[in-house]
């Protein structure tokens, strides 16, 4: 290779282990978290370790050191006829390209990427879930079908939508046109206004349909020429918008349900934090005890307790001799979680 086309090879690199590490790992963690060793938990480690092992021969002409290191310690580890050095291996060749399939992916990242940008826009953090995301654009159809759950999780919401146009989440309404309202209204022009302004949302869709049907308008006793109004349209106050080459827009009306379901996340990712920081491997069982004042928490954690042991590897009981033990802030509420190894 031309000295001139390394710095091309190490920026296609990097966008490799991107998409590697920040997308297949992780839209791919519960595979890799399942206890069962089952086809499709092979299958996950099976197509990462080719990835690690094509990259790693890629490389080795520019990083002979690194990629020697990583062939000995990783490759030939569980590759076990595996040629003694990188640099003895061949040269891996381009296959099949599934053009249609890294198409769809590309645009999945985009809306995730818009969707996430949206929620920091609103200070809605991940852990809340949301009810409904739309979008638009070609081929979201087949994006939702291949990806759409992978969306699902990482935005956290419900349900997504495509959707051809916009205009079920905008609302239209009026306002003066001032250079002609002023001249026919005069006095009553400051009035005329406040009034439109103090209009319910169903006063002011009335409005509108007169409007486009041509009809005198009707505020207080006023019967104004729709001349006077010019018809604007603006998102519903409950939805928030993005524009790329796809068009993504998120409801972000929080239930009582969806702020549960947000507290219980955050509770399960201290709980993994609590884990992390008392230096347990990621396959130890381990047992929990929690010691809270609320019965709305108490509720909480009972109705999901299972899911919680599953995705903590734990179980729920007293906790005789904790290792560790950490009070938190959840729902303006204090939590004492305890911790402790799992007998064999």
């Amino acid at each position: 290779m031309p000295l001139s086309q390394v710095h091309t090879q190490v920026k296609e690199f990097e966008q490799c282990i991107d998409e590697v590490s920040n997308w297949y790992i992780r839209v791919n963690r519960k595979r890799f978290w399942k206890e069962k060793v089952d086809a499709e938990k092979l299958a996950a480690y099976n197509v990462l370790f080719y990835a690690i092992k094509k990259i790693t021969q890629v490389m080795a002409p520019i990083i002979p050191f690194m990629t020697e290191d990583i062939w000995q310690t990783t490759i030939r580890t569980f590759e076990k006829d595996a040629e003694k050095s990188v640099h003895l291996s061949n040269f891996p060749t381009c296959g099949e390209i599934d053009q249609v399939l890294l198409n769809q992916t590309k645009n999945a990242r985009k809306i995730i990427t818009l969707g996430l940008k949206l929620r920091n826009e609103a200070q809605i953090k991940v852990k809340l879930p949301l009810l409904r995301l739309y979008v638009s654009g070609d081929n979201c159809d087949q994006v939702l079908n291949n990806l759409g759950n992978f969306i699902k999780e990482e935005l956290n919401v419900k349900e997504i939508l495509v959707l051809s146009n916009f205009d079920e989440l905008s609302r239209q309404y009026l306002t003066l046109d001032f250079k002609v309202a002023g001249r026919v209204l005069k006095e009553n022009l400051q009035a005329v206004k406040d009034y439109i302004s103090s209009l319910s949302d169903d006063e002011m869709a009335n409005a509108v349909q007169s409007y486009q049907k041509n009809k005198n308008i009707v505020f207080h006793k006023l019967s104004l020429e729709p001349t006077l109004f010019i018809l604007q349209t603006k998102t519903k106050p409950d939805i928030i918008m993005a524009k790329d080459t796809i068009v993504v827009a998120l409801n972000t009306t929080l239930t009582a349900e969806l702020k549960d379901e947000g507290t219980f996340r955050e509770l399960l990712r201290q709980c993994q934090v609590l884990r992390k920081e008392a230096g347990f491997e990621v396959t130890d069982r381990v047992i929990f005890e929690f010691v809270m004042d609320s019965f709305d928490l108490i509720k909480l954690l009972t109705d999901n307790k299972s899911m919680l042991e599953r995705e903590t590897l734990s179980s729920i009981e007293v906790v005789i001799y904790p290792i560790m033990e950490k009070t938190i802030k959840l729902a303006d509420c204090s939590i004492i979680i305890k911790i402790q190894k799992q007998s064999k």
